[in-house]
């Protein structure tokens, strides 16, 4: 195998994983977006809310860590 072609498929790797978690971002943002049209959240619902925010986050950092992997 040569190492061109292990490569390769490391940044299809790449690429899909970046693809699945843009995914669930934008899915993760459609349910905060339903939420925030409420006029008031019960504690289960700002609970969420908060888990929805902090998953968000975490998605973001680890695709813009992909993307920094891409450009090289």
């Amino acid at each position: 195998m040569s190492k061109n072609w292990a490569e390769g498929a490391n940044v299809t790797d790449l690429w899909e994983e970046l693809r699945t978690l843009q995914g669930e971002h934008q899915a993760l943002e459609l349910r905060l977006e339903g939420l925030q049209e409420r006029p008031w959240l019960s504690v289960a619902e700002q609970t969420e809310r908060n888990r929805i925010k902090k998953q968000k986050l975490l998605l973001k950092d680890r695709m813009v860590a992909l993307e920094r992997q891409l450009q090289r």
